[in-house]
């Protein structure tokens, strides 16, 4: 038995030494032609509160695509009463053009 976990005790300390090997050098592979690509560490100079306050401010800004508008556009009015929509429901179901259910894409 001493031997067995002196044996287990070598195997994890040689894949500790490899897994930390590979984090030192930070390299990551290019999936669309193949290389290895060297990354630099990147260390930042602003602290956390200040990036956190700049995106903040970015999403309460108009230019994000949104153009200032936080509202929901207004509801569309239809001009056809409730019956005349029940009875072309009911037309198009008899027909069969009204999807019924998740079988039915």
């Amino acid at each position: 038995m001493n031997t067995r976990s002196t044996f287990f005790a070598l195997a994890f300390t040689a894949i500790a030494a490899v897994s930390g090997a590979a984090q030192a050098d930070p390299v990551y592979k290019d999936v669309l032609n193949g290389q290895l690509t060297y990354v630099a560490p990147f260390h930042s100079t602003r602290s956390r509160a200040e990036v956190k306050a700049e995106a903040v401010a970015a999403a309460y800004e108009p230019a994000n695509g949104e153009l200032g508008q936080t509202y929901a556009a207004a509801p569309v009015r239809s001009t056809l009463s409730r019956a005349e929509v029940k009875s072309a429901t009911v037309l198009a179901m008899k027909a069969h053009t009204i999807s019924m259910g998740e079988a039915s894409f």
